[in-house]
């Protein structure tokens, strides 16, 4: 469970950091201003915010789950 959530967080971070980076080069681009690209990173940002929340989940259900095992001794 611990790898899936460390896997979902890379992919966050990933998903926002090249989002960020290519928006930033189209917005310094001027031969872009025609295209209509908006959409793409609109999409790219809603796909990295799944993600975020998806690694929230598994996060905290790995936390409940770590409570309900039964105490070794």
């Amino acid at each position: 469970m611990q790898l899936i959530s460390n896997c979902l967080a890379t992919g966050t971070g990933a998903g926002f950091a090249i989002t960020v980076d290519t928006k930033r080069l189209t917005d310094a681009d001027p031969r872009l201003e025609s295209i209509d690209i908006w959409e793409f990173y609109d999409m790219a940002y809603a796909s990295a915010s799944l993600l975020l929340l998806e690694f929230c989940s598994t996060a905290m259900l790995s936390i409940i789950s770590s409570y309900t095992l039964p105490k070794r001794v």
